[in-house]
């Protein structure tokens, strides 16, 4: 699988993102809160990375395609992602009954990041094809 300069960037500021956020919120729980840190507090990282990689693989995909439909796409996506969470908040608290707050609340913290780091660079993103696109005007 071949990566474009987009992708690799995302890639790389998304796992520097994911070692940051996942290390420093298993220091707060473990340090700070050694009472709240919970068993699947891994999973979380994991999860958002995961989700995140899919998200620039469809993105870089529409933009290939069907660049009209690059706005609709991300908007499905964030609804996408709200619909999964849900699923996962409550099978998780269904049957881990015991760490349903902590993970509640951190997932909560981790979905803000993610999404303010997804949102940034959809904009640039955006930009870059602005740019790309008045460059091909402009030698046509």
């Amino acid at each position: 699988m071949s990566f474009s300069l987009i992708q690799r960037k995302f890639l790389i500021a998304l796992t520097g993102l994911t070692l940051l956020t996942g290390w420093l919120g298993a220091g707060i729980l473990i340090y700070i809160f050694p009472g709240h840190y919970f068993p699947d507090y891994l999973l979380i990282p994991v999860y958002f990375f995961v989700f995140s990689f899919f998200y620039i693989s469809m993105l870089e995909r529409c933009q290939h395609f069907q660049p009209q439909k690059l706005l609709l796409l991300y908007l499905v996506m964030k609804v996408v992602k709200i619909v999964i969470t849900l699923m996962v908040w409550l099978i998780y608290c269904y049957f881990f009954r015991t760490y349903a707050r902590e993970f509640l609340l951190t997932f909560i913290v981790f979905y803000l990041i993610f999404l303010v780091f997804e949102s940034r660079f959809f904009l640039a993103f955006e930009k870059d094809k602005k740019k790309q696109d008045a460059k091909h005007e402009k030698q046509e």
